[in-house]
């Protein structure tokens, strides 16, 4: 009996090993397997790790461009300030000197009119100088024209008597 119990201990035993040895190579690939499925997770990881490094630079990039942005539309903000200031001292300027900004355009117009009616009468001063002017020299041409005649007569009668 105790061949038979030591027969049936070490097909048990057999048994186990079979099932241990299967167990073992079923572990040996699930390690296997889990060693891959690691491998790629890590490379995946350092994928995505290199993304975030990206990222987080692009973010930080985006945040100054931001920032910078932000400071010209403050500048932007205080420039449009400044010309309304401008503009509101410009129209109160304006509207100060309104008035004497009138007087002298009503007294450049009279002045306006009143060169156009001196101008006017230099035009007829001048057609009346040219008048007398033109009147003179007939005047002098007849009376030239008489002592020329004049002239030849007295000539003649003086080289008649010699």
């Amino acid at each position: 009996m105790h061949k038979k119990n030591l027969k049936k201990q070490l097909e048990e035993q057999i048994h186990e090993e079979m099932l241990l040895r299967a167990k073992l190579e079923k572990l040996e690939y699930t390690s296997e397997n889990q060693k891959k499925t690691m491998d790629h997770l890590n490379r995946k990881l350092t994928s995505l790790e290199a993304k975030r490094q990206a990222l987080i630079a692009e973010k930080q990039q985006l945040q100054k461009q931001l920032r910078c942005e932000e400071m010209l539309m403050q500048q932007v903000k205080a420039a449009k300030t400044e010309l309304a200031d401008y503009k509101f001292k410009i129209i109160t300027l304006i509207d100060s000197e309104k008035e004497p900004l009138i007087d002298i355009q009503k007294e450049n117009e009279e002045q306006l009119k009143m060169l156009g009616q001196q101008e006017k009468e230099l035009v007829s001063l001048r057609a009346e100088r040219d008048y007398f002017k033109n009147r003179y020299n007939q005047i002098m041409k007849t009376r030239i024209m008489d002592w020329i005649g004049k002239y030849w007569r007295i000539r003649k009668k003086l080289r008649s008597k010699k």
